[in-house]
């Protein structure tokens, strides 16, 4: 049995080829003066920093010739492990951008594991990047707070109708952070769900009836079961360590889960608090700590906590 995990590669694809797409629409456009330009921790990893962005102005949304542009480099910036086929899709991506706006590509994704620390190294040195990847449990709230990416909006007023026309008005609204728009969201759900994902096979094997399974402690006669019948397998397999997240606690982190505080989703005020402050977080720990100890977790899934 394994936990879902909800950072789907798919999800960081979709983000990462409409923010493409953006950027060939809207990358070069200097006329509209940014809120954020006073010199800021990081604010060279701004798209509006990078050299010689005036080159591909334009006045109006019509087509522009770009024979008549400076060429420009962009770079893409994102988490992920590098592709084989990387050169092959730069060079295809370079056909389109050099006709539409005299530009080439530079994709550079940085692994998962030291996504962190080169990204914060990237934005401490004020690298120039054009598209860069962000998430709501990736830092997006702090680093704008940190003054880190332009302000889309009026970019997105003159050259992204065509985004506007694909998204649901809710995303580009539930995205804004003090009203403005710095990320271009993906077009997917508007409501997130969790859940354990299980193996029917094993379970019509030992006969267990998951329809009984209601809330996470009903998973104890599920385990218990499984241990004892298949003592070489881990009940529960799992690469996040704890039934703590949103989906099972129910608790609304405002929009970026690394920053402390949240809302009860089923509570009636709009209080926030710190997560330990809620008895169902505090109660998903008990339960998740339980189960390592009764041996149906994985060793290494991070939960050998005190």
């Amino acid at each position: 049995m394994k936990m879902k995990h909800t950072k789907g590669k798919t999800s960081l694809l979709l983000t990462v080829l409409i923010m493409s797409s953006f950027a060939a629409t809207a990358c070069g456009n200097s006329n509209h003066s940014n809120k954020s330009n006073t010199a800021a921790p990081g604010e060279s990893a701004k798209a509006s920093t990078a050299p010689d962005a005036s080159a591909n102005t334009t006045t109006d949304n019509t087509a522009t010739d770009a024979s008549k542009l400076k060429p420009y480099k962009l770079k893409l910036v994102y988490e992920g492990a590098p592709q084989a086929d990387e050169a092959l899709v730069e060079e295809a991506l370079n056909k389109i951008l050099t006709e539409k706006i005299n530009a080439t590509i530079d994709i550079a994704p940085i692994d998962w594991g030291a996504w962190d620390d080169k990204i914060n190294l990237m934005i401490a040195s004020r690298e120039p990047v054009d598209i860069l990847f962000t998430a709501s449990w990736n830092g997006y709230a702090k680093n704008v707070a940190k003054g880190v990416y332009m302000d889309l909006g009026p970019l997105l007023d003159q050259y992204g109708q065509g985004i506007k026309d694909s998204l649901d008005p809710a995303f580009l609204s539930g995205s804004k952070i003090g009203g403005e728009n710095y990320a271009v969201p993906t077009n997917k759900e508007l409501a997130s769900s969790g859940g354990i994902v299980y193996r029917k096979d094993i379970a019509d094997e030992l006969g267990i009836d998951m329809s009984k399974v209601k809330k996470i402690e009903d998973l104890d006669a599920v385990y218990k079961i499984v241990k004892e019948k298949k003592p070489n397998m881990y009940p529960l397999y799992t690469t996040g360590g704890t039934f703590s997240s949103h989906s099972f606690v129910e608790l609304d982190y405002l929009g970026d889960t690394t920053i402390p505080g949240a809302i009860d989703k089923n509570g009636t005020d709009a209080i926030v608090k710190p997560a330990e402050e809620f008895p169902q977080y505090l109660n998903a720990l008990k339960v998740t700590r339980d189960y390592f100890l009764k041996g149906y977790i994985n060793k290494d899934a991070a939960t050998e906590g005190p």
